[in-house]
């Protein structure tokens, strides 16, 4: 029993440093870790914010409509929280491709890393 304490415990660092080695690439403007998360919840959103879309005019809802002021929450909340997912994909989506720091114009990808001496 000993050893499973022991055990758990460096596991849980290790997870820890694993997720603070993460979290340090991510806030480094040229990592390409950077890229591909803001790119990827770009994409997420958006896919979100069509999945809102489609659910504020599909006739099945979670409070039908025929209820006279709940039905109408129901689809106003939808339609605020697509407004809101989309605005957060077009700027995650904005940041994967102008990050703050200076790059040479017209590149859309990755940041290029300087060469190894």
């Amino acid at each position: 029993m000993e050893q499973l304490g022991e055990l758990l415990r460096i596991s849980c660092w290790g997870c820890c440093g694993t997720f603070a080695l993460f979290l340090i690439l991510l806030a480094l403007p040229q990592s390409r870790l950077r890229y591909y998360v803001l790119r990827g919840l770009g994409i997420v959103f958006f896919t979100i914010t069509g999945l809102l879309g489609l659910y504020i005019v599909s006739p099945i809802d979670a409070l039908p409509d025929v209820i006279p002021l709940l039905g109408q929450i129901d689809d106003s909340g939808a339609l605020v929280s697509a407004i809101v997912t989309g605005l957060s994909g077009a700027i995650a989506w904005w940041n994967s491709r102008h990050p703050k720091s200076a790059r040479p114009s017209g590149t859309g990808g990755p940041p290029q890393l300087p060469p190894r001496l």
